[in-house]
């Protein structure tokens, strides 16, 4: 059974009965149709706040109102809804002026068999519209967000210059080094540590005898020059301050923030010094840290309860750090075709059997909404608990939406190549096989869509004169390029084309295709031929006649004429 879809419609029409006539196309379309009728910019303004409606259909001429007015007062009301021109009246040029400024989509009114799938469409891009401005909304509040991370995450975090001096620290970098912030500004790199190497020379870090071994400095001066970025680089220095040492073992990672113009980088930090104690968990640890960049849960393989997640992993689904803790991993997936727990327990049989499972899902964030995952699950051991499942997730909706859009892309390109005005003819570049033919080229030469397909591009009769054998067709591959600017085919029923041919070589899917533009100039060729006999004519009666010059300036201006129509200058001046 069809499901009825709901929609509010606001008509901006004088006529009843054309309005009427509307609502009951939209309902033979499918639609359960609420709406109203105005035909005042005063009654539309009153309309469109006092209701909320999923779109406008809008006459163009009305006694005291027009389209144009009409979108005026749906922008100055600051709706994102579609606004469709239904007209019987109009012409192709103001529809399309009504269109630049601001019209979704213009239907005749003797043609209503198009409003359905017009406004289907509309519907769908208004919602993709919503969705992008939500998703732009959730981009600004993750900045912020991100603002106060940096400012409050336990993460040690500097800003260096070009000259490896400190531009920026956070909190947790001047509770490490125990440090005023104005006395870390201005240092150089590990100098402001209190590294003992960098004692050893008055310029400080990065000048010490044993400075060129060290590791983290390499990073940084790396990622400065190169921009390449750096991860888990291991620093191990003894530390002085006060006339106290400790030594202390950290983990950095470099990236480059600012451009060629003012090279900075962000340096991270993790004091990783009394975890270096306990090796059990430094293995555990090391495994997550190695994957900081993804979102990070492991789950108890008893009872798929979540026993960890990482910073990113929080983040990602919307939840504080260690809310996640103890709840069963079905939380996190999004409803499907079944429930949240029949995702979890598909992924667990493929654990228990495989070992691990790799694929797309779709989660859900704390605040219900969904976002795809491509999700890595492996098992492992572990003393604290035993057999657990390390998952890591890429939230990959960007992508999944670049595809959309590719898809989006490609629909665009058949709609060109089924209503250009030339022939098209696609062909396989290895083979010569006929791929595809535009409908221009099937009408041009009076083919059927199947006679085309699956035969050489030789073996075709129509064709004969472009590709007399495979030897021309070896050439055109040879040379990825051919035009010919005076050409015949024949059609079906044995009628003689003139055309225009022009061929490329380019790639799709890594694969070489060649595309033929052939375009018809018969009705050119034979203007140029009348032309050519009303010069004969001219130059016949010049050399016979004498006298008859009235009948010369005729056939001047009746050769000017035919140049002019034939898309030429004018071979004789003005008389």
């Amino acid at each position: 059974m069809t499901m009825v879809k709901q929609l509010k419609v606001l008509i901006v029409e004088d006529s009843e009965d054309d309005a009427s006539l509307l609502v009951r196309e939209l309902r033979k379309g499918g639609f359960d149709v609420s709406f109203a009728r105005v035909d005042l910019a005063d009654d539309m303004r009153k309309a469109l706040n006092d209701r909320q409606w999923d779109l406008v259909l809008s006459d163009h001429s009305m006694p005291a109102f027009n389209s144009f007015e009409a979108i005026s007062v749906l922008k100055q009301s600051g709706l994102d809804i579609p606004f469709i021109l239904v007209s019987g009246s109009i012409g192709e040029e103001l529809a399309v002026a009504v269109m630049k400024v601001g019209a979704s989509d213009f239907i005749f009114k003797d043609r209503l068999s198009r409003l359905v799938p017009a406004i289907e469409r509309e519907l769908k891009d208004a919602q993709v519209r919503q969705q992008r401005k939500l998703a732009e909304e959730s981009l600004e509040r993750n900045r912020a967000e991100l603002k106060a991370i940096y400012d409050h995450t336990p993460v040690m975090m500097c800003t260096l210059d070009a000259e490896r001096r400190v531009r920026y620290v956070n909190r947790a970098f001047t509770e490490f080094t125990g440090i005023p912030e104005k006395e870390l500004l201005a240092g150089r790199a590990c100098g402001v540590f209190g590294c003992i190497n960098a004692l050893d020379d008055a310029r400080g870090c990065g000048f010490g005898p044993k400075c060129p071994d060290c590791r983290l400095r390499e990073a940084v001066e790396e990622t400065l020059k190169t921009g390449r970025e750096h991860r888990d680089i291991e620093y191990r220095a003894t530390l002085e301050r006060n006339g106290t040492r400790r030594d202390v073992v950290l983990i950095g990672s470099t990236v480059r923030t600012s451009g060629p113009g003012d090279p900075q980088i962000l340096l991270c930090l993790h004091d990783l010094t009394e975890r270096i104690r306990m090796e059990d968990d430094l293995r555990f640890q090391g495994r997550i840290l190695s994957n900081l960049s993804e979102g990070i849960n492991l789950v108890r393989a008893s009872d798929f309860s979540i026993i960890h997640t990482n910073p990113r992993f929080d983040a990602m689904f919307g939840y504080v750090h260690g809310e996640l803790i103890g709840k069963h991993v079905s939380v996190l997936n999004a409803p499907n075709s079944g429930s949240p727990y029949d995702v979890a327990d598909k992924i667990a049989v493929s654990l228990r059997e495989e070992g691990s499972w790799h694929g797309e899902v779709r989660n859900i964030t704390k605040s219900g909404e969904e976002f795809w995952c491509h999700a890595s699950v492996t098992t492992m051991e572990s003393s604290q608990y035993g057999k657990a499942y390390l998952s890591i997730h890429t939230n990959i909706t960007e992508r999944k939406r670049t595809e959309d859009a590719l898809r989006a892309s490609e629909v665009r390109y058949r709609r060109l190549f089924e209503s250009a005005k030339d022939g098209i003819l696609i062909l396989d570049a290895e083979t010569g096989m006929i791929q595809d033919v535009n409908p221009f080229l099937i009408e041009m030469l009076g083919y059927s869509h199947e006679t085309f397909l699956g035969k050489k591009v030789w073996e075709l009769g129509s064709l004969k004169d472009l590709f007399a054998n495979q030897i021309n067709f070896t050439e055109l591959q040879k040379n990825e390029y051919i035009r010919y600017e005076d050409m015949a085919l024949e059609t079906s029923d044995g009628k003689r084309v003139e055309v225009e041919f022009v061929s490329n070589v380019y790639l799709v899917n890594n694969r070489k295709v060649i595309q033929c533009n052939i375009r018809n100039i018969t009705e050119r060729k034979m203007a140029e031929e009348r032309i050519r006999i009303q010069l004969d004519e001219l130059k016949r009666w010049q050399n016979v006649t004498v006298g008859r010059e009235g009948r010369v300036q005729e056939l001047k201006r009746e050769v000017n004429e035919l140049a002019v129509k034939a898309g030429e200058k004018k071979r004789y001046e003005e008389l």
